[in-house]
């Protein structure tokens, strides 16, 4: 809940602004002095109080303690907090039966959104209007406001800032209800599409990690035949049954073959963001004036795109597994030597 105006408070939800401003132990022993009916409205006060803006609750503090020292932050009042008060002001077996009982409860407005990943929340609301962003943050803890606010676009948040510090009244339930449906289909529908990335990830490793265990011709078979339904799924798993810093582990025989086929300007390219142990690799099969040619264009020449290198390392993983496809050279599976 986040309202505009201090009046707009029912007496119920000032003494829960009040209760919450205090430690748990202090707000649990004035409810202990209080009716079990005003008990259970406070207790419901709580539950439903949502964010509470710093210079309302202040005020309220303000009047129902005048004695109170003045707080600086808001406070947020939600199910967990009611529970433990109640907890504390009459054992858990009484406060659960309240909290059970009490069917006047309304749930708060995007109380499920409060669930999401602020990232995926703030890509969701990012492709809103300032409005609806700035009318959803009203109603989720501070704490997740601020992330999510942290992670729209700076136009869009100063647009935001704005319309959350000039909103002037409460929409009404149906339009509160009709955007939270809206927003918990789209956080959801993301949260379900990389959980199925993640997933087909898991399933190449697995299908990998069995390939490399199997002799040449059999993954050969089983290759062709994967490629046959989906060549996109036969080139993620080629990828990662050998690739371009798998070559450190090939012997000095394989490699100086391999660099037969391989244009240095190409090699250049590929190592420049390789292991020192790859590029030794290298270096130790070609000629000295060779090495020192690509080390020295490597230094001199512009920045390459991260692309263009892994670009051009694939091409060299291709070549390879060229050579390999045509009895040239055998790169082993699992532990063994590499050989021609």
């Amino acid at each position: 809940m986040a309202r505009a105006k201090q009046t707009e408070l029912s007496a119920e939800e000032k003494i829960a602004v009040f209760l919450a401003s205090l430690d748990e132990q202090t707000a649990a022993t004035v409810l202990q002095q209080l009716d079990p009916d005003l008990m259970g409205r406070l207790v419901t006060a709580i539950r439903d109080l949502g964010v509470v803006p710093g210079e309302i609750r202040e005020t309220v503090v303000s009047q129902c303690l005048r004695e109170i020292h003045q707080l600086g932050q808001a406070v947020f009042g939600d199910d967990k907090l009611a529970h433990s008060l109640l907890t504390k002001a009459i054992g858990e077996k009484r406060a659960n039966a309240i909290l059970t009982d009490d069917t006047t409860r309304k749930e708060m407005p995007f109380a499920e959104l409060r669930t999401a990943d602020p990232e995926e929340l703030a890509a969701a609301l990012s492709k809103e209007q300032a409005v609806v962003a700035a009318l959803v943050l009203r109603y989720l803890p501070p704490n997740m406001a601020a992330d999510v606010l942290v992670k729209f676009p700076p136009e869009l948040r100063k647009q935001v800032v704005i319309n959350m510090a000039t909103a002037s009244g409460t929409p009404s339930d149906d339009v509160l209800n009709g955007i939270e449906e809206y927003l918990k289909t789209k956080v959801l529908h993301s949260r379900a599409k990389k959980n199925v990335a993640a997933d087909s990830k898991d399933k190449v490793d697995v299908m990998a990690g069995i390939l490399q265990h199997m002799d040449g011709a059999m993954e050969d078979e089983l290759m062709t035949t994967i490629e046959e339904q989906s060549k996109d799924l036969a080139a993620q798993l080629r990828d990662r049954l050998f690739t371009f810093e798998d070559i450190v582990n090939l012997n000095d025989v394989v490699v100086r073959r391999i660099l037969q086929e391989i244009d240095t300007s190409s090699l250049g390219v590929g190592l420049r963001n390789a292991s020192v142990a790859l590029k030794q690799k290298f270096y130790s099969n070609m000629s000295k004036r060779a090495a020192e040619g690509i080390k020295e264009d490597m230094a001199n020449s512009p920045k390459v795109r991260l692309a263009d290198i892994e670009a051009k390392q694939r091409e060299i993983v291709n070549i390879i597994r060229a050579l390999e496809s045509q009895g040239q050279i055998q790169v082993a599976r699992g532990e063994e030597d590499v050989f021609v």
